[in-house]
């Protein structure tokens, strides 16, 4: 019990320090944002094409366990001619390193515009029958101007305990999908098409099967 509820504490410290140091723009109401250019993309995430085994039927199908994430991967990608977009970032729950825990891949625009991308996944998620940890939902975003590119993420504020964790995140749109990585490794993968752009969002999570 001791050893898991330091594991939720140290995550959700992680997460603050990712959210603190990424927000640093008038586009996240707070600080600036702190841009970098990257390379260009080569290709798509592995996530979107490899197979894996698929939970199908939604959250309420998982095993009782609470699943903690550790890490995740935003892709964005547009095939519209004249306005060619790829954007690959990557941020870990896990490590105390800055160069690691939070950074662009790499990214591919056409566009000197300030572009702002969104989609919500969850970072902690409860399917036993006592729910003491209970569900997190939290906001992920990557933005583009003409400095390049930044990545950040903040708990999100819409998250309503009334509702499943499947109609919190579908309020937003798009669709997921969850796998089943190993015997205690799962992944979340959220995806939404808008207007020739499509946005992935893979959260990858590790299982405690007990408290």
């Amino acid at each position: 019990m001791k050893s898991f509820l330091m594991l939720i504490f140290g995550t959700t410290i992680l997460f603050t320090t990712i959210t603190q140091a990424e927000r640093k723009d008038p586009l996240s109401g707070l600080m600036k944002l702190t841009f970098s250019e990257a390379p260009h993309c080569d290709g798509r995430p592995d996530f979107i094409t490899e197979v894996r085994p698929e939970i199908l039927g939604g959250f309420e199908k998982l095993p009782q366990l609470v699943l903690v994430a550790s890490d995740a991967e935003y892709y964005v990608e547009s095939k519209i001619i004249g306005k060619e977009l790829q954007i690959h970032s990557y941020q870990s729950f896990t490590t105390t390193n800055p160069k690691e825990k939070s950074k662009i891949i790499c990214a591919t625009s056409k566009s000197s515009a300030n572009d702002r991308y969104s989609l919500f996944a969850p970072t902690l998620i409860d399917t036993t029958v006592a729910q003491k940890v209970g569900q997190s939902l939290w906001q992920f975003q990557v933005l583009a101007d003409k400095q390049g590119f930044s990545v950040w993420n903040t708990h999100s504020l819409a998250f309503s305990e009334k509702d499943s964790l499947e109609k919190n995140l579908l309020k937003f749109g798009g669709s997921y999908r969850i796998y089943q990585l190993s015997h205690d490794q799962f992944e979340v993968v959220v995806s939404k098409d808008t207007e020739g752009l499509t946005q992935y969002l893979s959260v990858r999570y590790d299982a405690v099967k007990s408290l």
